[in-house]
């Protein structure tokens, strides 16, 4: 990380490198205790000057942490497989637009299509950009548009969900 980002960075930053490195594992090793460990080695290989010592900072890791951790335990009991897009870039030709997709939870079955971002905190501006570029990278990599868009804001544990079909319906 870089020392002139501001907190807020730095912390969507952590969520991003946690995340990632939780959904390396195989989906039975995914548990609080791993979690936990999994955050104290991301957070021993960050030096004081990279990781600041606020106290506010701490109690909004602390929350990050205790939502990350419900929400992987949720998943686990839904036993629902799932995998990490770290990034993704495309260009649609008839359009000439380029669409890109970053650290990115992807949940597929024969069924159903789901796509979940981890975020510390939510802007509804870009809670819609997200959800428009989560249906552009679906139609370009799977050929369909997701069931669930699913926002997790870790900082309140707040879940945004949108339904693009019936979005799409209504327009």
């Amino acid at each position: 990380m870089k020392l002139t980002e501001s907190w807020k960075d730095e912390l969507q930053s952590f969520v991003n490198q946690v995340v990632h490195e939780i959904y390396q594992l195989p989906q039975q090793e995914r548990n609080m205790l791993t979690i936990l460990e999994v955050i104290e080695k991301k957070q021993h290989d960050m030096n004081e000057q990279v990781f600041p010592s606020q106290g506010c900072y701490y109690i909004k890791l602390a929350q990050i942490m205790d939502n990350l951790i419900q929400q992987i335990t949720i998943e686990q009991q839904e036993d629902k497989k799932a995998w990490f897009c770290q990034f993704w870039n495309g260009f649609d030709e008839i359009s000439g637009k380029e669409f890109s997709l970053d650290h990115v939870v992807i949940q597929q079955s024969e069924k159903e299509l789901n796509i979940k971002k981890y975020v510390f905190e939510s802007v509804e501006e870009q809670l819609q950009q997200f959800h428009n570029m989560v249906i552009e990278c679906s139609k370009h990599m799977f050929q369909r548009v997701p069931d669930v868009i699913e926002t997790i804001v870790l900082s309140t544990g707040k879940r945004h969900i949108f339904w693009p079909r019936d979005y799409q319906m209504k327009a």
